[in-house]
C-alpha cells in the first residue's frame, strides 16, 4: 500500500491529479469555507483551553492541496492573539502536492533543509513499478476492484516481507539523482505549469526533507515528511482529514488456527475478471506474531495509523494538545459479497 500511495514516480499521491471536480473524489474543505470555519472555532477552543500559549504547532496530516489550512489561517485572522501563535506544520511527503499547497497557502521566500525525496527510484524494489504503474500512468485495461473469492490459505512458501519497502515510508532516504522534479512523468510536469502554473523548479525545491516560510502575514508554514520531524517545543494542535483511512494497513483474520494475515496475491487465472485475489497466509507473518500473538477474536489494528496517533498523543503527553481526525465512512463492504 505504501508504495501504491507513495512511490515517487508511480504512486496515486505523488502524480495523479485525485482532488477537487477534475480529480477522483471531492473533500469537505473543496465544498466552501464552512468546513474551516468550524475547524478553526474546535482550534481557538482548545488553545483557549491549553491556557491562550503565546505560540504553538499546528499540524496537518495529509494536507491535500492546502484548501483546509489556507481557510483556517483566512478565518484565524478574526482571533488576532490566536492568530499570531500559530506555527503552521504541514506533514506531506509529494513535492508537487507540497508545491500545490505552498501556492494555495501564499507562503513566500522558502528556505530548504535536510535531504531530497525519500525514496530514489532504484531503491525501490524491481517489482515496485509494475505493481503500481497503473495508478498513475494510463493504461488500456479498465479498473477493477479485487476478486472476492473465498479466502482460502495458501498453500505455498511465504514471500520474503519487503523491508527496504518499509523502511523508505519515514523520510530518511538519500537524495535522488536529478530530484524531486525529475522523478515526475514529464506529462504530469507540463499539466502542471499549464493548469496550476507551478513549474519543474518549483517542485525541485519542495523536494528537500524540510522546507520552511512565511506567509505575507508573518505565519511560519513547514513542511515535514513525518511527524516525527515537528519541533517539540511548544503545545501541539494536530489535526487530520479524510488522512487515517487513507493509511496503510495490516488486516487480519481469525480462523480456527488463530490470527491469519489477509494478504493481496496475483490473480492465477489468466482469464479471470481481476487482477488480484484476497488470500490467507497459511502461517503466522511477522506482522501477526507483532501484533495479534496475545489477542483473541476481537477486532484487529490497523498498525500505521496506530503509530501516528500513539506518536501525536505522547507528544502531547510531553508538551500539551490536542487532536481532531475526521473521515467518511460506511458500514458497508467495499467489494460485493465480502462479509
Amino acid at each position: 500500500m505504501r508504495l501504491c500511495l507513495q512511490h515517487p514516480l508511480y504512486g496515486y499521491y505523488q502524480s495523479a491529479e485525485v482532488f477537487g471536480r477534475k480529480g477522483d473524489f471531492v473533500t469537505s474543505p473543496e465544498m466552501g469555507p464552512l468546513f474551516a470555519d468550524m475547524m478553526t472555532v474546535w482550534l481557538v477552543s482548545s488553545w483557549e483551553r491549553l491556557g491562550k500559549p503565546a505560540s504553538f504547532n499546528l499540524v496537518e496530516l495529509g494536507p491535500g492541496r492546502g484548501t483546509l489550512m489556507r481557510d483556517i489561517l483566512r478565518t484565524s485572522r478574526k482571533f488576532p492573539d490566536f492568530h499570531k501563535a500559530i506555527s503552521v506544520h504541514l506533514v506531506e511527503n509529494s513535492p508537487l502536492m507540497r508545491a500545490r499547497q505552498r501556492k494555495r497557502i501564499g507562503v513566500m521566500q522558502i528556505r530548504a533543509t535536510g535531504k531530497q525525496a525519500p525514496l530514489r527510484p532504484e531503491a525501490a524494489p524491481a517489482s515496485a513499478g509494475t505493481a503500481t504503474a497503473n495508478s498513475a500512468q494510463q493504461s488500456t485495461r479498465k479498473r477493477r476492484t479485487p476478486s472476492s473469492v473465498p479466502l482460502e490459505p495458501r498453500n505455498e512458501p511465504e514471500p520474503a516481507p519487503l523491508a527496504q519497502a518499509e523502511s523508505t515510508g519515514s523520510g530518511s532516504g538519500e537524495s535522488g539523482s536529478g530530484g524531486a522534479g525529475a522523478l515526475l512523468p514529464e506529462a504530469v510536469l507540463k499539466r502542471a505549469e499549464a493548469e496550476e502554473g507551478i513549474s519543474a523548479a518549483e517542485i525541485e525545491e519542495m523536494g528537500e526533507a524540510v522546507v520552511s516560510g512565511r506567509t505575507l502575514d508573518g505565519i511560519s508554514v513547514n513542511w515535514h515528511w513525518a511527524i516525527e520531524e515537528v519541533p517539540r517545543q511548544g503545545p501541539l494542535l494536530v489535526i487530520a482529514h479524510e488522512f487515517l483511512d487513507a493509511l496503510p494497513v495490516h488486516q487480519f483474520q481469525y480462523t480456527e488456527h488463530g490470527w491469519r494475515e489477509r494478504l493481496v496475491d496475483v490473480e492465477r487465472d489468466p482469464n479471470g475478471p481481476h487482477w488480484f485475489r484476497f488470500v490467507l497466509a497459511p502461517t503466522e507473518t511477522p506482522a501477526t506474531a507483532i501484533f495479534m500473538r496475545d489477542l483473541g477474536p476481537p477486532a484487529p489494528p490497523a498498525t500505521t495509523r496506530q503509530y501516528i496517533s500513539r506518536h501525536a498523543a505522547a507528544r502531547q503527553e510531553q508538551t500539551g494538545g490536542m487532536a481532531l481526525s475526521q473521515g467518511d465512512g460506511s458500514f458497508r463492504p467495499a467489494v460485493p459479497n465480502e462479509p
